[in-house]
């Protein structure tokens, strides 16, 4: 399945991943979380790891900061890819069109 995301250029914009774990109720706070901004060609653009966000009221919220420095340009087609791996039986990966629209 993949997620529409909006980032505008020149600004910091928040990634954030919100999950539940609905197997058998483990804790997932300890996952390592990444994300993979790539561009129309595949080609690298930003990637870094997501901070667990503590006291997320019976969710797993994970979350990055894409910096306003990154070079993304208006009408551009990215992707981003997150990866989740807290163990054997919890491992996650979701994929998001993003596109870079000027901010009104």
């Amino acid at each position: 399945m993949s997620i529409a995301l909006t980032i505008y250029p020149d600004n910091d914009c928040v990634l954030e991943l919100k999950t539940k774990d609905v197997i058998d109720a483990i804790s997932l706070a300890d996952a390592a979380v990444t994300y993979d901004l790539r561009d129309s060609s595949n080609g690298p653009v930003d990637s870094g790891p997501m901070t667990y966000i503590e006291s997320s009221n019976g969710y797993y919220i994970f979350r990055a900061t894409l910096a306003d420095t990154l070079v993304i340009n208006v009408g551009g087609n990215y992707s981003v890819v997150v990866d989740s791996d807290g163990g054997a039986g919890r491992r996650g990966n979701w994929s998001l069109d993003v596109t870079a629209k000027k901010r009104d």
